[in-house]
Protein backbone atom coordinates (compact mmCIF):
# COMPACT_ATOMS: atom_id res chain seq x y z
CA UNK A 1 0.00 0.00 0.00
CA UNK A 2 2.85 2.30 0.81
CA UNK A 3 4.34 1.43 -2.54
CA UNK A 4 1.09 2.43 -4.30
CA UNK A 5 0.99 5.73 -2.42
CA UNK A 6 4.57 6.49 -3.38
CA UNK A 7 3.79 5.73 -7.01
CA UNK A 8 0.87 8.18 -6.97
CA UNK A 9 3.01 10.91 -5.45
CA UNK A 10 5.67 10.44 -8.10
CA UNK A 11 3.24 10.50 -11.04
CA UNK A 12 1.08 13.40 -9.79
CA UNK A 13 3.05 16.18 -11.66
CA UNK A 14 2.75 14.33 -14.96
CA UNK A 15 -0.93 13.75 -14.43
CA UNK A 16 -1.44 17.47 -13.64
CA UNK A 17 0.35 18.48 -16.86
CA UNK A 18 -1.93 16.27 -18.95
CA UNK A 19 -5.08 17.46 -17.16
CA UNK A 20 -5.04 21.26 -16.73
CA UNK A 21 -8.26 21.19 -14.71
CA UNK A 22 -6.51 19.60 -11.75
CA UNK A 23 -3.31 21.63 -11.82
CA UNK A 24 -2.31 22.96 -8.42
CA UNK A 25 -2.36 26.74 -8.15
CA UNK A 26 1.06 28.31 -8.40
CA UNK A 27 2.50 25.25 -10.13
CA UNK A 28 5.05 26.07 -12.83
CA UNK A 29 4.83 22.73 -14.54
CA UNK A 30 1.39 23.52 -16.01
CA UNK A 31 2.23 26.90 -17.70
CA UNK A 32 1.66 27.06 -21.45
CA UNK A 33 4.53 27.90 -23.73
CA UNK A 34 4.55 31.16 -25.73
CA UNK A 35 3.71 29.33 -28.92
CA UNK A 36 0.86 27.38 -27.36
CA UNK A 37 -0.59 30.54 -25.74
CA UNK A 38 -0.48 32.39 -29.04
CA UNK A 39 -2.18 29.52 -30.80
CA UNK A 40 -4.99 29.34 -28.23
CA UNK A 41 -5.47 33.12 -28.26
CA UNK A 42 -5.73 33.06 -32.02
CA UNK A 43 -8.28 30.25 -31.98
CA UNK A 44 -10.38 31.96 -29.29
CA UNK A 45 -10.45 35.29 -31.14
CA UNK A 46 -11.48 33.51 -34.29
CA UNK A 47 -14.58 32.20 -32.58
CA UNK A 48 -15.90 35.77 -32.18
CA UNK A 49 -15.92 36.26 -35.92
CA UNK A 50 -12.82 38.47 -35.91
CA UNK A 51 -9.73 37.70 -37.86
CA UNK A 52 -6.77 37.05 -35.54
CA UNK A 53 -3.99 39.59 -35.69
CA UNK A 54 -0.77 38.22 -37.09
CA UNK A 55 2.53 38.96 -35.44
CA UNK A 56 6.05 39.00 -36.74
CA UNK A 57 9.32 38.60 -34.93
CA UNK A 58 11.62 38.46 -37.92
CA UNK A 59 11.85 42.24 -38.14
CA UNK A 60 12.87 42.55 -34.52
CA UNK A 61 9.54 44.09 -33.50
CA UNK A 62 7.75 41.64 -31.29
CA UNK A 63 3.98 41.76 -31.45
CA UNK A 64 3.78 44.22 -34.38
CA UNK A 65 0.44 43.58 -36.16
CA UNK A 66 0.47 42.98 -39.89
CA UNK A 67 -2.43 44.71 -41.56
CA UNK A 68 -4.61 42.74 -43.95
CA UNK A 69 -6.09 45.88 -45.52
CA UNK A 70 -5.22 46.93 -49.03
CA UNK A 71 -2.50 49.54 -49.26
CA UNK A 72 -3.91 53.05 -49.22
CA UNK A 73 -3.04 54.89 -52.41
CA UNK A 74 -2.36 58.56 -51.84
CA UNK A 75 -4.64 60.76 -53.86
CA UNK A 76 -2.89 62.86 -56.44
CA UNK A 77 -2.85 66.53 -55.49
CA UNK A 78 -3.78 69.02 -58.22
CA UNK A 79 -1.07 70.95 -59.92
CA UNK A 80 -0.69 74.31 -58.10
CA UNK A 81 -0.31 76.09 -61.44
CA UNK A 82 -3.58 74.62 -62.72
CA UNK A 83 -5.33 75.50 -59.45
CA UNK A 84 -4.05 79.08 -59.64
CA UNK A 85 -5.19 79.33 -63.26
CA UNK A 86 -8.67 78.11 -62.34
CA UNK A 87 -8.91 80.65 -59.50
CA UNK A 88 -7.85 83.44 -61.87
CA UNK A 89 -10.54 82.45 -64.37
CA UNK A 90 -13.22 82.36 -61.66
CA UNK A 91 -12.13 85.66 -60.17
CA UNK A 92 -11.71 87.46 -63.52
CA UNK A 93 -13.92 90.52 -63.88
CA UNK A 94 -15.10 92.33 -66.97
CA UNK A 95 -16.68 95.65 -67.77
CA UNK A 96 -20.25 95.58 -69.00
CA UNK A 97 -22.14 98.48 -70.58
CA UNK A 98 -25.36 99.19 -68.73
CA UNK A 99 -28.07 101.33 -70.29
CA UNK A 100 -30.88 103.24 -68.65
CA UNK A 101 -33.57 105.67 -69.79
CA UNK A 102 -34.72 109.20 -68.97
CA UNK A 103 -31.16 110.33 -68.10
CA UNK A 104 -31.09 108.32 -64.87
CA UNK A 105 -27.40 107.34 -65.12
CA UNK A 106 -26.46 109.31 -61.98
CA UNK A 107 -29.26 107.70 -59.97
CA UNK A 108 -28.16 104.28 -61.17
CA UNK A 109 -24.61 105.21 -60.15
CA UNK A 110 -25.78 105.97 -56.61
CA UNK A 111 -27.54 102.61 -56.45
CA UNK A 112 -24.35 100.86 -57.63
CA UNK A 113 -22.35 102.70 -54.97
CA UNK A 114 -24.72 101.41 -52.30
CA UNK A 115 -24.24 97.88 -53.64
CA UNK A 116 -20.44 98.35 -53.63
CA UNK A 117 -20.26 97.71 -57.39
CA UNK A 118 -17.55 99.56 -59.29
CA UNK A 119 -18.84 101.65 -62.16
CA UNK A 120 -17.75 104.38 -64.55
CA UNK A 121 -19.72 107.24 -66.09
CA UNK A 122 -17.92 109.39 -68.69
CA UNK A 123 -18.12 112.99 -67.55
CA UNK A 124 -17.38 116.35 -69.12
CA UNK A 125 -17.40 119.96 -67.99
CA UNK A 126 -20.21 122.32 -68.87
CA UNK A 127 -20.20 126.04 -68.31
CA UNK A 128 -23.20 127.31 -66.36
CA UNK A 129 -23.99 130.94 -65.68
CA UNK A 130 -23.57 132.05 -62.12
CA UNK A 131 -26.68 133.37 -60.41
CA UNK A 132 -26.83 137.14 -60.49
CA UNK A 133 -23.73 137.53 -62.71
CA UNK A 134 -24.26 136.45 -66.33
CA UNK A 135 -20.66 137.37 -67.27
CA UNK A 136 -19.17 134.83 -64.90
CA UNK A 137 -19.89 131.12 -65.12
CA UNK A 138 -18.88 128.00 -63.31
CA UNK A 139 -17.78 124.67 -64.69
CA UNK A 140 -19.88 121.70 -63.66
CA UNK A 141 -19.26 118.02 -64.28
CA UNK A 142 -22.14 116.38 -66.10
CA UNK A 143 -22.52 113.00 -67.82
CA UNK A 144 -20.93 113.14 -71.25
CA UNK A 145 -23.06 110.25 -72.56
CA UNK A 146 -26.63 110.10 -71.36
CA UNK A 147 -28.25 106.81 -70.38
CA UNK A 148 -24.99 104.84 -70.55
CA UNK A 149 -22.58 103.68 -67.87
CA UNK A 150 -20.18 100.80 -67.36
CA UNK A 151 -20.02 98.43 -64.40
CA UNK A 152 -17.24 96.06 -63.37
CA UNK A 153 -18.32 92.60 -62.27
CA UNK A 154 -17.95 88.90 -62.94
CA UNK A 155 -19.69 87.77 -66.08
CA UNK A 156 -22.76 85.88 -64.91
CA UNK A 157 -25.88 86.03 -67.05
CA UNK A 158 -28.14 84.92 -64.20
CA UNK A 159 -26.71 87.65 -61.94
CA UNK A 160 -27.30 90.23 -64.69
CA UNK A 161 -30.94 89.24 -65.05
CA UNK A 162 -31.46 89.35 -61.28
CA UNK A 163 -29.77 92.78 -61.11
CA UNK A 164 -32.15 94.14 -63.76
CA UNK A 165 -35.18 92.81 -61.83
CA UNK A 166 -34.05 94.17 -58.46
CA UNK A 167 -32.84 97.58 -59.65
CA UNK A 168 -35.10 100.45 -58.51
CA UNK A 169 -34.38 102.20 -61.81
CA UNK A 170 -35.03 100.94 -65.34
CA UNK A 171 -31.80 99.37 -66.64
CA UNK A 172 -30.78 96.69 -69.10
CA UNK A 173 -27.54 95.17 -70.33
CA UNK A 174 -26.54 95.46 -73.95
CA UNK A 175 -26.53 92.18 -75.85
CA UNK A 176 -23.76 90.97 -78.11
CA UNK A 177 -26.26 90.01 -80.77
CA UNK A 178 -29.80 91.21 -81.12
CA UNK A 179 -31.21 87.68 -81.27
CA UNK A 180 -28.71 86.13 -78.82
CA UNK A 181 -28.67 85.70 -75.05
CA UNK A 182 -25.08 86.75 -74.29
CA UNK A 183 -24.32 90.21 -72.98
CA UNK A 184 -21.76 92.64 -74.33
CA UNK A 185 -18.45 92.89 -72.42
CA UNK A 186 -15.42 95.17 -72.56
CA UNK A 187 -11.91 93.99 -71.73
CA UNK A 188 -9.83 95.60 -68.99
CA UNK A 189 -7.18 97.05 -71.34
CA UNK A 190 -9.82 98.43 -73.70
CA UNK A 191 -11.74 99.97 -70.81
CA UNK A 192 -8.67 101.62 -69.31
CA UNK A 193 -7.86 103.07 -72.71
CA UNK A 194 -11.39 104.49 -72.86
CA UNK A 195 -11.20 105.91 -69.32
CA UNK A 196 -7.97 107.75 -70.12
CA UNK A 197 -9.41 109.08 -73.37
CA UNK A 198 -12.51 110.45 -71.59
CA UNK A 199 -10.59 112.39 -68.97
CA UNK A 200 -12.78 115.48 -68.43
CA UNK A 201 -9.69 117.69 -68.08
CA UNK A 202 -8.87 117.13 -71.76
CA UNK A 203 -10.55 119.80 -73.86
CA UNK A 204 -12.03 119.31 -77.28
CA UNK A 205 -13.34 115.76 -76.72
CA UNK A 206 -16.56 114.86 -78.49
CA UNK A 207 -18.98 111.95 -78.13
CA UNK A 208 -20.88 110.88 -81.21
CA UNK A 209 -23.07 108.04 -82.37
CA UNK A 210 -20.98 105.23 -83.94
CA UNK A 211 -23.31 105.24 -86.94
CA UNK A 212 -21.94 108.63 -87.96
CA UNK A 213 -18.50 107.13 -88.53
CA UNK A 214 -19.76 104.10 -90.38
CA UNK A 215 -17.98 103.68 -93.70
CA UNK A 216 -15.23 106.17 -92.89
CA UNK A 217 -11.67 105.02 -93.47
CA UNK A 218 -9.27 105.24 -90.58
CA UNK A 219 -5.73 104.35 -89.56
CA UNK A 220 -4.85 102.61 -86.27
CA UNK A 221 -2.51 104.88 -84.29
CA UNK A 222 -1.00 105.34 -80.84
CA UNK A 223 -0.38 108.69 -79.14
CA UNK A 224 3.33 109.09 -78.37
CA UNK A 225 3.38 112.70 -77.18
CA UNK A 226 4.17 112.89 -73.44
CA UNK A 227 1.14 113.85 -71.42
CA UNK A 228 -2.11 112.45 -70.05
CA UNK A 229 -2.95 110.81 -73.38
CA UNK A 230 0.39 109.08 -73.87
CA UNK A 231 -0.14 105.48 -74.96
CA UNK A 232 -3.84 105.88 -75.85
CA UNK A 233 -4.73 103.92 -78.99
CA UNK A 234 -7.49 104.49 -81.49
CA UNK A 235 -8.31 105.12 -85.14
CA UNK A 236 -7.14 108.31 -86.81
CA UNK A 237 -10.14 109.67 -88.77
CA UNK A 238 -11.37 112.88 -90.32
CA UNK A 239 -14.75 114.06 -89.08
CA UNK A 240 -16.42 117.44 -89.61
CA UNK A 241 -13.37 118.86 -91.33
CA UNK A 242 -11.04 118.03 -88.40
CA UNK A 243 -8.80 115.14 -87.42
CA UNK A 244 -9.58 113.03 -84.39
CA UNK A 245 -8.61 109.79 -82.76
CA UNK A 246 -11.76 107.68 -82.44
CA UNK A 247 -12.16 105.24 -79.55
CA UNK A 248 -15.20 103.15 -80.31
CA UNK A 249 -17.30 101.63 -77.53
CA UNK A 250 -20.79 100.11 -77.45
CA UNK A 251 -23.41 102.79 -78.16
CA UNK A 252 -20.85 105.61 -78.30
CA UNK A 253 -17.62 106.75 -79.95
CA UNK A 254 -15.20 109.14 -78.30
CA UNK A 255 -13.36 111.61 -80.52
CA UNK A 256 -10.11 113.10 -79.19
CA UNK A 257 -8.86 116.19 -80.98
CA UNK A 258 -5.14 115.66 -81.60
CA UNK A 259 -2.56 116.46 -84.23
CA UNK A 260 -1.22 113.73 -86.48
CA UNK A 261 2.27 114.66 -85.29
CA UNK A 262 1.37 113.25 -81.88
CA UNK A 263 0.76 109.77 -83.23
CA UNK A 264 2.59 106.75 -84.59
CA UNK A 265 1.17 104.04 -86.79
CA UNK A 266 0.26 100.66 -85.29
CA UNK A 267 1.23 97.85 -87.59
Amino acid sequence: MFELFGFCVRTLPYFAYLCPEVRPRGSNCGRLSYTEAARRQASSSGKDGQEPALTTRSAGKRGTPLSHEKPHHKQSTPNPNEKRMTENILSETVWMPLQTIYNKELLVGEYLREKHIEYYIPMSYELHEAHGDPEQGRRTLVPAIHNLLFIRCRYDEEWCRRFVRESPHPVYFLKRERAGNGFCTVGEAEMQNFIRATNPDIEGTRFVNPEKLKGKKGTPVRIVKPGPLYGVTGTFVRYGGKHYIAIQMPQSTTLIKVSYTWCELIE
